[in-house]
């Protein structure tokens, strides 16, 4: 695993991603600065296909560590009820939607 400043860690997948997309700049570099830039265009797509890949592997992988850090706090439920006994044939259900989250409270089957 690779460690960057930012605090995030990625896989091998992300560094021998990154790693092919350098070593696939040098050919098309040397096009373009040859005048080839057709050529340059259809040689770099092998960079660019790798750090695409690289990039979608890094959000993903980024997001799933975001959710162990900020997405997993304890949540305090308050009773509405008037007696304890009124909520026990309750369920509720908890959606996470962007930044707050959404609940429902809906009478349980209790057949």
């Amino acid at each position: 695993m690779a460690c960057l400043a930012t605090g995030y860690t990625f896989t091998r997948v992300v560094t021998t991603s990154l790693e092919l997309a350098g070593k696939a700049l040098v050919e098309p570099d040397a096009l373009c600065q040859a005048g080839q830039e057709a050529n340059c265009a259809v040689v770099g797509y092998k960079e660019l296909a790798n750090t695409v890949r690289a990039k979608k592997e890094m959000v993903l992988q980024v997001a799933k560590q975001d959710i162990e850090v900020h997405r997993k706090q304890n949540a305090t439920f308050l009773n509405v009820f008037n007696e304890p006994a009124d909520c026990q044939a309750l369920e509720l259900s908890l959606t996470q939607m962007r930044d707050h989250i959404a609940a429902s409270v809906v009478e349980a089957d209790t057949a």
